[in-house]
């Protein structure tokens, strides 16, 4: 064999590679017109990929095995972390409370005001008799108590001066036929003088003792009082009349009122307050004409105004004996005391305005006071007062089993809403389901994207919303949050 052979064997191969691979890339060449974008579409495509991969946070093998998958979160738009000190905290006021499962009332919101109770609240204060105001004992505002003086009127009338003589002279006579009667009774008992005497003057005794009954009626009704008819028939005149607070009357709406257990105090006052004072000092007044008017404010009426198809609602809440709640507009809560009542509705209107096209609806509610006293002077301050306003809030409809936040806990971005778990300084955000959100209160389905009895914070999402994303525009963070809530240090990987 020649040992030449498989030399020239092999020179001949390469030399067909080299033809082959000239070839291929002559027609590359001209053609790369075709092949080439085709080729750049799809390497920038797979780059692209990478990097959000990378920028995601998506790392499936970090060098160490959990047993399980984590769930690694990086700051991603949906769950994402913010780290926070205790100076952020404090400054963004900043609370958690642990989310449980829970019973949640829809409600409907009715606007409405605190009002007087007609015929109660305010009380008129008249003269009874004709006189001159001689004195002032109260000024307009200031604390009166069953019984205590408003004003003397000295008596002008001369009706009274008459009735009072008269009064008098009645009792004078009746004893005098008495003392008669008695003086010769004797006689008429041994036939000196006959019986028919002792008759007449026995009917005499009786037409003055019914004089009597009827003066001193009339001068009750006028404004005197019992002892002022005693001191009359002796002969001690009435010169001058003080006129008083009246007797408190019992309040026939106590009884609707639902305290509960609570160790609540109520304004119980046996007192009235000097709302305006009409009469001065020198004053003439007439018979039935008003010289003061008094309120007491301890119970009021919560009045609302519903539309004609929210009735059925009112009726529903009327029947079953639902309470409904009261929010009280420009309150300051905290410096009162707790105010556990249960406000029922008491009466619906059958009337529509004709104007506003609503009709009213009444809730009796009690009221709270403190008392002032500078010296012998006392005032009173209530904390509601006819007029203010109210919103109050029908229960219309009950979800269970929900997770319910204050409205402050959530934040809307985009068609997502979010809110916060409280991992001690880190907030770690994730997406939640909103079933019904109020001015207050706001619903979530208990869908399991929180774990149940999760910190959730409890206010300020928009504000840790925008730190989030701040800091993820600024680079990726040096820590993750991992599903379970366990946080890590990127360089732990």
């Amino acid at each position: 064999m020649n040992p030449s052979a498989p030399k020239k064997q092999t020179t001949r191969n390469a030399i067909a590679y080299l033809l082959i691979l000239v070839v291929t890339g002559g027609l590359l060449f001209f053609t790369k017109d075709n092949w080439l974008p085709v080729v750049q579409s799809q390497v920038g495509s797979e780059t692209g990929a990478n990097d959000l991969d990378h920028a995601g946070g998506s790392h499936h093998d970090h060098g160490h095995d959990h047993g399980h998958d984590h769930g690694h979160d990086h700051g991603n738009a949906a769950e994402g972390s913010v780290e926070l000190s205790e100076q952020a905290q404090r400054n963004l006021k900043l609370s958690s409370k642990r989310a449980y499962p829970q019973n949640f009332w829809k409600r409907m919101e009715i606007p409405g005001e605190i009002v007087d109770r007609p015929g109660l609240t305010d009380r008129s204060l008249t003269s009874p008799i004709a006189g001159v105001i001689t004195a002032v004992h109260a000024q307009q505002g200031d604390i009166i108590k069953s019984g205590d003086r408003l004003v003397t009127v000295r008596l002008v009338s001369d009706y009274l001066q008459q009735a009072q003589s008269n009064l008098f002279k009645a009792v004078r006579e009746t004893e005098i036929v008495d003392n008669e009667i008695k003086r010769i009774q004797s006689m008429v008992d041994s036939g000196i003088i006959p019986g028919k005497r002792v008759i007449q003057l026995r009917q005499d005794i009786e037409r003055q003792c019914s004089q009597i009954d009827a003066t001193c009626q009339d001068l009750i009704t006028r404004g005197f009082s019992e002892a002022q008819v005693a001191d009359a028939k002796q002969g001690k005149f009435l010169t001058s009349i003080e006129i008083k607070a009246p007797v408190k009357q019992t309040d026939s709406h106590q009884a609707e009122l639902d305290l509960g257990n609570s160790k609540q105090e109520p304004a119980k006052a046996p007192f009235f307050e000097v709302q305006e004072l009409v009469s001065e000092l020198g004053h003439q007044v007439r018979p039935g004409e008003q010289i003061a008017v008094l309120s007491d404010h301890q119970h009021l009426f919560v009045r609302g105004h519903a539309f004609k198809r929210e009735a059925g609602n009112l009726e529903r809440v009327m029947e079953k004996g639902w309470g409904v709640g009261v929010e009280f507009v420009e309150d300051v809560p905290e410096n009162w005391p707790n105010l556990n009542q249960r406000f029922k509705i008491r009466h619906l209107s059958n009337e529509v305005d004709p104007k506003s096209r609503t009709f009213d609806f009444i809730v009796p509610m009690e009221n709270q006071s403190r008392i002032y006293e500078d010296g012998d002077r006392t005032s009173i301050v209530w904390r509601f007062r006819p007029g203010q306003r109210v919103r109050l809030q029908i229960p219309v409809e009950k979800i269970e089993g929900v997770l319910v936040l204050p409205a402050a806990a959530v934040v809307r971005d985009g068609a997502e809403v979010y809110a916060f778990q409280a991992l001690g300084r880190l907030y770690r955000r994730f997406p939640v389901h909103v079933l019904h959100q109020d001015r207050h209160h706001v619903v979530l389905a208990n869908d399991g994207s929180l774990p149940e009895g999760a910190e959730v914070a409890q206010r300020s999402a928009a504000s840790l919303n925008r730190v989030l994303k701040s800091q993820t525009n600024e680079g990726s963070k040096e820590f993750h949050v991992h599903a379970d809530g366990t946080v890590h240090s990127n360089s732990d990987h």
